[in-house]
């Protein structure tokens, strides 16, 4: 057991007269208590308190400890203070790579989150340009949905993705809801110019359909304003078309053959893994996202 917790609920049980109170105020249970003083009482070697069924008072042992243990905790609060006041904190100009769409509903409130916590940092943040070197972007960071293998980089793994197909309800009336995916090749498809071999569209079980593109674009906004005005289906990440699918303005098919999660990743240069800017923001990123 944690030596600091057994303490304080040593202490607890002091100042508010009993296990069943202190249980109330430090929101554990009176059993976990009454443990944790027991194994503190083991440690010491001797007994702290005199349990009986109206009060609890303390032994010689008990009186002595007390005081101590609050000067201990004390100490240990004030040290975790100093320690947070005197820490360095990032400063400079962090470059981030990433897509618009998932920069727009993902990244740029944990950017503004960032940035109001550190103040002497700034970010810009650039398109991801396709079918280019990361080291080339000269970005800090680059967040990618893609298995990139570069012996110079480090990746992270920050969201799990999913793809729909999706188009608007009036599109599927006029040209029926497709049933498998080849069914999709009787149907207007917008398609992601960004994406490699992007007319070739992926399903399950190693299913692969070529599918008639009417409206072409490396613009994923302009591709979802294209489908809301039921111009066709399109290929697109959940996370772009969220509230789109909830208010049901785009409507999903082909569920069950949609592939399994796309992982994203962020990728950074090795010798960049100690730049204290790009670790602070990888430790928000991580924690946001997930």
């Amino acid at each position: 057991m944690n030596l600091l917790v057994c303490m304080k609920s040593f202490l607890a049980v002091v100042d508010h007269n009993g296990f069943t109170n202190a249980a109330k105020n430090i929101y554990i249970s009176a059993p976990n208590i009454s443990k944790q003083v027991a194994f503190l009482e083991d440690w010491l070697g001797g007994d702290l308190l005199i349990r009986t069924t109206r009060k609890v008072d303390l032994t010689s042992l008990g009186e002595s400890f007390y005081p101590e243990a609050k000067r201990m905790l004390a100490e240990i609060k004030q040290t975790k203070n100093f320690a947070k006041q005197n820490e360095v904190e990032p400063a400079g100009l962090l470059r981030l790579s990433v897509a618009p769409i998932f920069a727009r509903k993902k990244i740029l409130p944990i950017v503004i989150k960032f940035m109001r916590r550190y103040e002497n940092t700034s970010i810009e943040i650039i398109d991801c340009i396709r079918n280019t070197s990361l080291l080339a972007e000269k970005a800090d960071i680059s967040i990618l949905g893609t298995n990139f293998i570069d012996p110079l980089m480090k990746r992270e793994h920050i969201y799990d993705d999913t793809f729909y197909y999706v188009a608007t309800e009036q599109y599927l009336k006029k040209y029926g809801k497709p049933k498998t995916p080849h069914d999709l090749t009787t149907h207007r498809c917008l398609i992601n110019t960004n994406k490699v071999n992007a007319n070739l569209w992926e399903f399950k079980n190693n299913i692969v359909v070529r599918v008639n593109g009417v409206l072409y674009s490396d613009n994923g906004d302009l591709l979802i304003i294209a489908a809301k005005q039921n111009m066709g289906i399109m290929l697109v990440s959940s996370y772009a078309i969220e509230e789109d699918v909830s208010k049901k303005r785009l409507i999903p098919v082909l569920d069950k053959f949609k592939l399994d999660y796309n992982k994203i990743y962020a990728y950074y240069e090795k010798s960049a893994e100690t730049k204290l800017l790009v670790k602070k923001f990888l430790e928000i990123l991580k924690k946001d996202l997930r």
